[in-house]
């Protein structure tokens, strides 16, 4: 009797221990709720894995390759692990940040991702008068006083983006810098001059103040003013 007892008290110790993701599944079961199990080899070619509906909120994607009631999700970087992308210090997203750009040569686990790598300025873009910041688009350098400009970035894929800024001359006359391609407000006159690149930027000059405006001789610009 007493080494019944033992045996008893033995098996009842070592009975195994559920998994954290194994007790979801027994709570999703007693709820009644889909369990999204076994995974389909369709969602898990795309990266993916196969959840409840109502928990696709965190996915970076989610597509219909799941039983009734799952959806595939797709979370990038939870995703990341052991990737080319992670292997080379990048991070993978559903879309980069304007202070990255995209790395197709370092992919992530999933095709539906993004490897997102830093971009890098030098000294020229980055210091002076008037310092700038790569990034990894144009679209993120499109505020209408900022442009690409000419200094380069340590990383080929990444451009240099600068702000226009006012001169004293500018100031004096209450005017305004903006891009060189956009138009100035009504009632206001672009000037070539004023601004700290004249190649990109110009200032606007209200109507009233034109005559004490000058850009050494130069006249108005007459288009797109």
């Amino acid at each position: 009797m007493f080494l019944i007892t033992i045996l008893f008290l033995v098996h009842g110790v070592c009975m195994p221990a559920l998994g954290a993701a194994e007790e979801e599944v027994n709570a999703l079961e007693e709820r009644g709720l889909p369990t999204c199990r076994p995974q389909t080899d369709r969602c898990l070619m795309v990266g993916g894995n196969c959840v409840p509906n109502y928990t696709a909120v965190k996915c970076s994607f989610n597509y219909t390759l799941c039983g009734p009631s799952c959806t595939c999700c797709i979370d990038c970087r939870a995703n990341s692990n052991n990737s080319s992308c992670v292997k080379f210090n990048g991070s993978c997203r559903a879309a980069c940040l304007c202070s990255e750009y995209k790395n197709p040569a370092t992919p992530c686990n999933s095709r539906f991702c993004n490897c997102c790598q830093a971009c890098r300025p030098t000294l020229q873009c980055s210091t002076g008068s008037n310092p700038g910041a790569c990034v990894g688009s144009a679209t993120c350098c499109n505020s209408p006083t900022s442009y690409i400009s000419s200094a380069n970035c340590v990383t080929r894929n990444c451009a240099c983006c600068k702000t226009c800024q006012r001169e004293q001359k500018c100031v004096d006359v209450d005017g305004y810098c903006l891009r060189a391609n956009l138009s100035c407000k009504p009632n206001y006159v672009a000037f070539a001059c004023g601004c700290n690149d004249d190649k990109n930027c110009k200032c606007c000059v209200p109507k009233s103040n034109q005559e004490k405006f000058s850009c050494n001789g130069t006249p108005p610009i007459t288009t797109k003013a």
